[in-house]
């Protein structure tokens, strides 16, 4: 665990809704415009229906940091998202967080992660090639798409 940073899995509806504005606050940042915070919270809904998982991250009960993941069909297990807010970062809040996809891949059986980049967040890039992502492909300035092959414990 990380000095006074808690991080745990998210199960209830309830638990989902509470890092909605944490999902607005890394839309905004990511694209540069607002989202309504009631329709993001409709769609982590959603995808908690669908079997996603999600974690958050928090400092003294203040959401710090989120992630979403879920099992592709192919068999692999892809990143939705890894988030922690700016004056949290460069505290191994996301790397944690990528750490625990990573353990959920493996309890699934996975042995790939995927995720998606925009190509010109050289920033998310770099935080993914240090979790040991590669480059796989490059749709130019839309997306990157960034591969972690996982190694047996």
């Amino acid at each position: 665990m990380l000095s006074g940073i808690e991080i745990r899995k998210l199960t209830s509806e309830n638990e989902v809704k509470i890092i909605s504005h944490l999902r607005v606050a890394h839309l905004m940042e990511e694209f540069g415009k607002r989202y309504d915070e009631e329709k993001i919270r409709a769609e982590l809904i959603e995808w908690r229906n669908q079997g996603r998982d999600f974690w958050r991250a928090d400092s003294r009960h203040f959401n710090v940091g989120y992630s979403i993941g879920h099992k592709e069909e192919g068999g692999g297990y892809y990143a939705d998202a890894v988030f922690v807010l700016k004056r949290f970062r460069r505290m191994k809040i996301g790397s944690e967080l990528g750490r625990i996809q990573v353990e959920r891949a493996r309890e699934l059986g996975c042995n790939v992660i995927n995720t998606r980049v925009l190509g010109e967040n050289k920033p998310s890039i770099g935080f993914q090639r240090r979790l040991g992502f590669e480059v796989y492909d490059s749709g130019g300035i839309w997306c990157t798409r960034l591969v972690l092959k996982i190694l047996s414990p």
